[in-house]
């Protein structure tokens, strides 16, 4: 028995410890994200106008009328941002824009249609524009690579890069008249290019500062380019058929108001106002002259000119006489990120004013009329007609508290407090956050606490007083002068009798709760009184209570910990290892533990026994804003400025799990009283809502995973390095090979190797013929092969092709026939793997007279199949055809004839 229990007990050592896995519900609180521009779109058969705004990794769809979100675009990856929007020539496209530098098209009827999604820049360069060609099948796309990629729509696929430019690539407008592309850079230089013959065919300077925009109006005949100068240059396009150096002449400049920097200009839906954004609060207007105008001006001129005997015949036409810089601006509350015009209805040409949204930097929208005047001094007027800022803060959280009941959390930062809905289990899908349900105005507030009852908050602020909040009113109902300075930590007792509030001032502020009443209406009011004071040596930076009410901690300037009990104020213990100040401490339940996380990025924990320092963890790449211990467990969550979440098992040191979404410094996370929810904020404005599942996690596999991917990502790297040497071409192959890519040429080289096998174990036979693959499933060898090659996206299929092996890839071209003859995979799937192949192995195609043979055959099926293929099509597009004309003409004979009898007010005749 002694021996079986060693072996017991022996054998539980080795066992894996596994976990429960937390995934992402939802995130909340940004309004337009720092990066990208907006753009307004038409969405559904009606064209219902929308606001379309960059939200870090998701771009969310704005109402105009309720300006509240009625939709969001999921992004590729949690890590990349959206950079850049922009509509195609029809409205029909959404083209979408991230940083690390792919590009994504999506249609504007339905939001959930992925058209394209590819790589087509250098990884993780930053997409900066992107155009539209006028039939939609070509998209162009500029980035931080210095590189312009050609798209087509069709096929899915980024068809070729065009170098040139010296710095990133600002601003693509696409002629349409003359298919020419146009594009501007920060070397100052605007190149025209020609996507048909894949070059450049004229350069000009279009600054001699840097260049950051261009804009084209609808006749093409002027191209605008703006820079960090005060002038906007003006060019003529009208002579588009001549030579080089006759197309696109100089036509004047218009001059500026702000001297800063041009970050977006664009015309009004009719073209006759032009906005020029400068890079901060102002958005300048210049009015677009009719001809009428214009020879108006021409007359004005040549008639001055007479009256002081000079010649009326030189004067030419310029960009100052064709536009007029009006006297109003748009002068935003905040710094103005992008702009866009909203297209008016036809009814309303004439009768609505012109309508503008702007984003600011501060995670607000700003809706503007401009009004037409008959005045010739004003002649336009602009007003603020509707704001959006209520659904996020205006800077990065910084506090926050969750309520008893788990059902609420507030947060603080640059501008107010706000509180935050949870839904839980029984209300819906558990853990998402729902919306902000109170505002509260409170410009520096720091750190925060629900009291009792959850219907009041305490705030702590940078001039140090401390602020009552009644919740149900959204007011502050009562404000205490609590210390000299900030107060940097407000904590609620464990008895749940007060609070204890921590400053800059070196003390330690105990408040006990109070009912007051108040003089005019009678009624009773909750209220602080301080109970008592205690002095520190350095200034506090964190407090927390245990649950069983024993002891409080408080974390201090001076890189020390110090333990007390809490019925008494006597001092206990004090803990000291910590190279810098620790910023968070937190006491387990049952009160064995506690964490403290500091500058220095390490995660200390301590036992309260002797104060003795159990484990010193490594816990994040940059310093430790967060700590907090799971009820009833001694797990413990982290939160660092390196932008991670990670959950660490306190008992035996171990990491399990690391939650990666937020797009900068994570400054700490709230957790429900079980666990089940775990809500984190930080310098993106975001709450992010994480919840635990019923998956089970290994902390050995994902170590290896992580791991996994730090080394795919190396490899790709060094490949793009590599390619990056040998891009010396005005035309270079768009893409870039990433790690996807690597595991996409595994799993087909896998796909392979066991197709091979099956099929070979079948044709010898024996015991083993009918047991088959467990991969394999339902499938037959060939079925999962072609589910292996349809998986491989199109944008994606020379890559994962050119980093097969030789011989690989001449068994691929074999299976090629068999899985057309089969009918076990789609046929354009197979004629582009056979086209690559046939390609690549070109020369020995002549010399290898079975591989020859192959590819013959190759070719008479994929014709048969193609032409198959077409005539399928043809006859369903003809059923469509038949369809529609079919429900016009009941739609038609709808209109004319009705039944009367249904009309309300109609008699019916007696027989």
């Amino acid at each position: 028995l002694k021996l079986q229990f060693l072996y017991f007990i022996g054998w539980h050592r080795r066992m894996p410890r596994s976990y429960l896995k937390y995934e992402a519900k939802g995130m909340t609180g940004v309004v337009v994200a720092n990066e990208g521009n907006i753009v307004v779109a038409g969405v559904g058969e009606e064209k219902r106008q929308v606001v379309c705004t960059p939200s870090l990794e998701n771009v969310h769809i704005f109402d105009m009328e309720t300006m509240s979100i009625v939709g969001f675009i999921p992004g590729g990856s949690d890590e990349a941002a959206v950079s850049c929007l922009e509509c195609s020539a029809d409205g029909e496209q959404l083209l979408i824009g991230y940083t690390d530098g792919h590009v994504s098209i999506y249609l504007t009827a339905d939001w959930d249609t992925l058209m394209v999604r590819g790589l087509g820049h250098k990884l993780n360069s930053k997409i900066l524009s992107l155009a539209s060609s006028a039939d939609t099948t070509m998209v162009a796309s500029g980035g931080s690579d210095t590189d312009i990629v050609i798209w087509d729509v069709s096929t899915q696929d980024p068809v070729f890069r065009l170098r040139g430019h010296k710095s990133a690539i600002l601003g693509l407008k696409f002629q349409q008249n003359h298919k020419k592309l146009i594009s501007v850079a920060g070397d100052g230089l605007v190149k025209v290019w020609e996507p048909e013959i894949r070059a450049c065919i004229h350069t000009f300077i279009g600054s001699s500062s840097q260049a950051t925009s261009i804009c084209m109006d609808i006749s093409e005949s002027r191209l605008i380019v703006g820079a960090r100068d005060n002038i906007l240059k003006v060019y003529d396009l009208e002579n588009t058929t001549g030579t080089a150096e006759e197309a696109y002449t100089p036509h004047g400049t218009l001059e500026r108001q702000n001297h800063r920097p041009v970050a977006m200009m664009k015309y009004n839906p009719s073209h006759t106002l032009l906005a020029v954004q400068s890079a901060d609060r102002v958005i300048e207007l210049y009015q677009v002259l009719s001809e009428k105008g214009v020879g108006s001006k021409l007359a004005r001129q040549k008639k001055r000119r007479r009256e002081k005997d000079k010649d009326t015949d030189n004067i030419e036409r310029h960009a100052g006489m064709e536009y007029h810089r009006l006297d109003s601006v748009i002068r935003c509350e905040g710094k103005i990120r992008s702009f866009d015009f909203i297209p008016r209805k036809e009814a309303e040409l004439n009768d609505e004013p012109d309508r503008l949204v702007a984003a600011l930097n501060d995670n607000q929208l700003e809706v503007w009329d401009i009004t037409w005047t008959d005045s010739k001094v004003t002649p336009v007027t602009v007003m603020r007609a509707k704001e959006c800022g209520d659904i996020g803060h205006r800077g990065e959280v910084r506090a926050s508290t969750m309520s008893a009941s788990n059902r609420l959390v507030a947060t603080c930062a640059t501008g107010g407090v706000k509180v935050w809905r949870i839904e839980l289990e029984e209300e819906g899908e558990e853990g998402a956050i729902v919306d902000c349900t109170h505002t509260i105005d409170i410009p520096e507030a720091v750190c925060l606490a629900f009291l009792p009852g959850d219907q009041h908050i305490v705030a702590g602020t940078k001039e140090g007083t401390l602020e009552l909040i009644n919740l149900p009113n959204s007011e502050v109902i009562e404000s205490f002068e609590a210390h000299e300075g900030e107060v940097q930590a407000v904590c609620l007792r464990a008895d749940g009798k007060g609070i204890a509030s921590g400053g800059k001032d070196k003390k330690m502020k105990i408040w006990s709760f109070d009912l007051v009443q108040q003089e005019e209406t009678k009624e009773k009011h909750l209220t602080l009184f301080e109970s008592s004071t205690l002095e520190f040596t350095d200034a506090i930076t964190a407090i927390t209570y245990s649950q069983d009410k024993k002891f409080f901690a408080a974390a201090l300037q001076d890189n020390t910990v110090k333990v007390y009990f809490a019925d008494s104020c006597k001092f206990f213990l004090s803990l000291f290892g910590h190279k810098y100040p620790v910023t968070s401490l937190s006491i387990s339940d049952d009160s064995r533990l506690i964490a403290t996380g500091s500058i220095d990025k390490n995660v200390k924990l301590w036992g309260l026994d002797f104060g003795d320092c159990h484990k010193s963890l490594y816990a994040h790449d940059d310093y430790v804003t967060d700590v907090k211990f799971v009820g009833g467990t001694h797990y413990l969550w982290t939160t660092g400025k390196d932008g991670t979440v990670k959950c660490w098992d306190a008992d035996h040191f171990t990491h399990i799990q690391t939650l990666r979404g937020h797009h900068g410094a994570v400054w700490g996370c709230e957790l429900s009283k079980e666990g089940g929810i775990l809500i984190s904020y930080g310098g993106d404005r975001t709450l992010r809502s994480w919840v635990r599942t019923e998956g089970l996690l290994f902390p050995e596999e994902e170590a290896e995973k992580e791991a996994q991917q730090a080394a795919d990502k190396e490899a790709a790297a060094s490949l793009a390095y590599a390619a990056l040497d040998k891009a010396d071409a005005e035309v270079g192959v768009a893409g870039q090979r990433t790690a996807l890519h690597l595991k996409g040429s595994e799993d087909l080289v896998e796909a392979l190797d066991l197709a091979m096998a099956e099929l070979e174990r079948r044709t010898e036979g024996g015991v083993n013929a009918e047991t088959k693959h467990p991969l394999l499933g339902s499938l037959t060898p060939l079925q999962y092969l072609g589910k292996v090659v349809e998986g491989i996206k199109g944008h994606a299929m020379r890559y994962v092709l050119s980093g097969v092996p030789v011989d690989y890839s001449k068994r691929l071209l074999s299976f090629c026939v068999d899985l057309l003859k089969e009918k076990c995979c789609r046929v354009e799937a197979v004629a582009k793997v056979a086209m690559f192949l046939i390609k690549q192995f070109s020369q020995e195609l002549q010399a290898n007279p079975s591989l020859k043979a192959t590819t013959l055959e190759l070719s008479e099926r994929l014709s048969k199949a193609l032409a198959h293929q077409v005539d399928t099509h043809g006859f369903n597009n003809s059923g469509l055809n038949l369809l529609t004309n079919h429900i016009s003409s009941r739609q038609a004979a709808g209109e004319s004839f009705f039944d009367v009898s249904n009309i309300k007010g109609h008699k019916k005749a007696r027989k």
